[in-house]
């Protein structure tokens, strides 16, 4: 779908939240070279997929500078020690007139799942952890159900509301995981497992299997450049609920489930069992 596309494609509010007191507004109509990428239809289409992918933007901004105020941008050196591995790496986030860092994430184009959601998780914890005082953090994402053009995902609470230690244990979790995966060669689908993780259990192997496969208007998760997640995939077939590849998934979103939302508030409990035969 030419919308979905654009605004997957050209996440338009990415490079304009990175201001520094200014209020950025995004071209009325599309820029030549969005016009020549291919992206965007031509006629009215077009003008149509410009025209909602930019009101959304638009929502975020808005959503950024009542959020953010006069904080300027700054990157945070992040150097944490996680039961015996090492966590590098840099935070971009905020600065206020006070000193306090500020994280802020958008998701303007869809609902954020585990592959937007889980980056901030790791930020935000890795500033929690690093840093004596308090970070406010807040993440928006497109509303679906167009009562308002932005929303804060559900699982944000429960994420913000940690104290250090759950965040350490989440984040060292997460990091011993990572580094067995890597060993390994285990692939997890954020997409995929967001579907099964929230899914009631009659429609879960369908959400999820969906989401992987596709139809003929979206491209399923094992499509995806680069390099196609299905051919990393092709000796991991997790939807095959007999396989120990199904197993590894369902411990992999237990994984992660558990340290986004450790009360099991907002992703549902019943979603580490193992699954029935999608069809």
């Amino acid at each position: 779908m030419v919308v979905q596309e654009l605004q997957d494609a050209v996440e338009l509010v990415e490079p304009n939240i990175q201001y520094s007191g200014q209020h950025p507004q995004l071209p009325p109509t599309a820029p030549d070279w969005l016009g020549r990428s291919g992206l965007l239809a031509a006629g009215a289409a077009g003008a149509r997929a410009y025209a909602n992918a930019r009101e959304r933007a638009q929502a975020a901004l808005a959503a950024a500078r009542d959020f953010l105020g006069d904080s300027a941008p700054c990157v945070y050196a992040v150097d944490l020690q996680l039961d015996g591995i090492r966590v590098t790496g840099n935070v971009h986030a905020f600065r206020d007139a006070r000193g306090r860092l500020r994280l802020f994430g958008a998701k303007p184009a869809n609902v954020a799942r585990f592959n937007e959601l889980l980056p901030f998780y790791f930020d935000f914890a890795a500033l929690r952890l690093m840093l004596p005082d308090e970070v406010a953090a807040d993440y928006i994402e497109y509303a679906k159900d167009n009562k308002a053009p932005m929303r804060t995902p559900k699982v944000l609470a429960p994420i913000l509301r940690q104290d250090r230690a759950q965040l350490r244990a989440g984040l060292q979790r997460l990091a011993c995981a990572a580094v067995a995966a890597s060993a390994s060669g285990f692939l997890f689908p954020p997409r995929t497992a967001w579907e099964w993780a929230n899914a009631k259990a009659d429609r879960r192997a369908s959400a999820a299997q969906d989401q992987w496969e596709g139809d003929d208007f979206h491209a399923g998760e094992r499509s995806y450049a680069p390099g196609y997640a299905a051919l990393l995939a092709r000796d991991f077939d997790f939807s095959d609920v007999r396989s120990l590849a199904h197993a590894h998934f369902i411990e992999a979103c237990a994984l992660v489930c558990d340290a986004l939302d450790p009360g099991r508030e907002v992703l549902r409990s019943d979603a580490m069992k193992p699954g029935k035969r999608a069809r």
